[in-house]
C-alpha cells in the first residue's frame, strides 16, 4: 500500500475572476492535495483525521471517550464546520 500525504491538512481558497478555487494542502509543506468545489474540500482536508480516528476505533485500548472526542473532530471538519476544541 502507498504513502498517502501526512496530515493535517487544511483549505486555501484562492479567488481566480469570479471563481473561487478550493486547494485542500498539507499544511506541513504547503504541498496541495486538490483543486476541488467547497464541499469536496471539506472532506477531503478532513481525510487524515477520519483516517486516525478509524486506526484508533480498531485499537483494542481504545478509550471511548477519546474515540468519540476524534470522531466528532473529523466529522465536524469533513461537514466543513470549526472543529470543536
Amino acid at each position: 500500500m502507498s504513502n498517502h500525504t501526512p496530515g493535517p491538512w487544511a483549505i486555501n481558497a484562492d479567488f481566480t475572476g469570479q471563481v473561487k478555487t478550493y486547494h485542500p494542502h498539507d499544511t506541513a509543506n504547503e504541498k496541495w492535495i486538490a483543486d476541488c468545489n467547497p464541499e469536496d474540500a471539506n472532506i477531503i482536508a478532513a481525510a487524515p483525521e477520519l483516517l486516525s480516528a478509524l486506526k484508533y476505533w480498531f485499537d483494542s485500548k481504545a478509550d471511548p471517550k477519546v474515540l468519540a472526542e476524534k470522531a466528532r473532530a473529523a466529522i465536524a471538519k469533513a461537514e466543513g464546520y470549526e472543529v470543536p476544541s
